[in-house]
């Protein structure tokens, strides 16, 4: 039988107590706004993303219990955050992109609108595929785009490789 080290077990422990959601709620809000306040804008959009995520899979929860508040919230919640991430886009940077990504946030609008009124499970399921497939794209772009500035960073030629805008930013 093989024994923990000690570093094993600080980090076991580390990362159990490192779940934001095994903390007390005062605790956890602290840490969630510091981590808000402390983000860059290509951050907050990946937090925004994880938070349309999580309140439409809790909705989904309640609906399964049978809370209608709690249902509305979450719904209420995410339709928000939709919006943030609307409002924040900037279209005319895109080119073609800009376009289909507002169709899009719309598109995932208007099915949380009809989720709420009708109570579909199936366009809450398919509303969070299509988010978490929009967060792994942006995180695709993200990293494409320092991998494409770090090559072209530095570089003693006059021809430095493009840097590829994100999909969208928030606004300052």
């Amino acid at each position: 039988m093989r024994l923990e080290s000690e570093s094993e077990k600080i980090s076991k422990g580390f990362w159990k107590i490192a779940r934001t959601e095994d903390l007390n709620p005062d605790i956890q809000k602290k840490y969630q706004r510091d981590e808000i306040l402390g983000a860059s804008p290509e951050k907050l959009v990946v937090l925004l993303y994880d938070g349309a995520i999580r309140n439409v899979e809790d909705a989904r929860k309640k609906r399964e219990e049978k809370d209608p508040f709690e249902f509305t919230q979450h719904l209420t919640k995410a339709e928000a955050i939709v919006a943030e991430l609307t409002g924040s886009l900037k279209v005319e940077l895109l080119g073609e992109a800009g376009p289909n990504l507002l169709r899009l946030y719309d598109f995932v609008y208007g099915e949380l609108i009809e989720a709420q009124r009708d109570k579909s499970d199936a366009r809450l399921e398919g509303v969070v595929k299509i988010l978490k497939q929009m967060r792994a794209t942006w995180l695709e772009t993200l990293e494409r785009s320092k991998e494409e500035s770090v090559d072209g960073v530095g570089a003693e030629s006059s021809e430095q490789a493009p840097v590829r805008r994100p999909s969208f930013s928030l606004e300052a």
